[in-house]
């Protein structure tokens, strides 16, 4: 599992600083670990945010700046490359076409927000759609394995 720091969560969804973060975990509004520092440290104590917690926090309250929507959905095609990866090695194709994955893998290889200038909130809804597709067919492949056995 991937954790972030204070401050990159506060570089992420455009807070001022750390500390605001730091507030933000400690009253519950994000769900974070505080982590006891070694003896002999600065920091007797910092805290971390795990990926998956900082993604339902940046949905739960719509963030809508160009940071967060940019990191967010870098990690929905993050997510959704890993999705077809495994498809792809555990039943080599999805469907009938076995050129599908490989053609949806060259289009979200070119696509990655860090690069584009301005961010269609369509592209969102598009990778969660066709990952929600991807993660039905695999769990539709499993089922009919199942029953064959």
């Amino acid at each position: 599992m991937k954790y972030y720091t204070t401050g990159k969560v506060a570089s992420i969804c455009g807070f001022k600083n750390s500390r605001e973060v730091a507030k933000k975990i400690d009253n519950g509004e994000i769900k974070g670990k505080i982590i006891q520092g070694k003896d002999g440290r600065a920091r007797k104590s910092y805290r971390i945010v795990a990926r998956s917690s900082l993604i339902r926090y940046i949905e739960g309250n719509r963030l809508d700046i160009e940071s967060a929507f940019s990191w967010l959905l870098s990690q929905k095609i993050d997510d959704f490359k890993r999705r077809l990866l495994l498809a792809k090695n555990e039943h080599g194709f999805i469907g009938e076409n076995p050129g599908l994955i490989e053609g949806i893998m060259s289009v979200v290889s070119v696509l990655r927000p860090d690069t584009s200038e301005k961010f269609d909130p369509l592209s969102k809804i598009i990778f969660d759609k066709l990952s929600e597709l991807t993660e039905y067919d695999m769990k539709l492949r499993r089922l009919k394995a199942n029953t064959k056995h």
